[in-house]
């Protein structure tokens, strides 16, 4: 069995999904349980941001590099309960 946290924005541009999932079998015999998934929303600012961006504003890669790593800390921050989780059903 294998343990993964996936992550996802969608196009909605609302925020971070999470999903801590374990992953077991093979091939055709592959079965995924979820054991917990969540929403982490991003702040206003950041997603005016990246919407932006998305419809056509130009940019420089100094300021893309600045806006991909405007939310990191945060997001590990609060993906934190996930670690607790794994680490409880050790």
């Amino acid at each position: 069995m294998t343990r993964v946290i996936g992550l996802i924005s969608g196009t909605s541009v609302d925020g971070i999904d999470a999903a801590l999932v374990d992953i077991s079998g093979t091939n055709l015999d592959l079965q995924v349980t979820l054991i917990a998934g969540a929403t982490y929303p991003y702040p206003d600012a950041l997603r005016s941001q990246i919407l932006s961006v998305c419809s056509g504003q130009s940019i420089s890669m100094a300021e893309m590099a600045e806006l991909m790593m405007r939310s990191p800390p945060s997001l590990l921050k609060q993906l934190s309960p996930f670690r607790q989780i794994s680490r409880r059903q050790n």
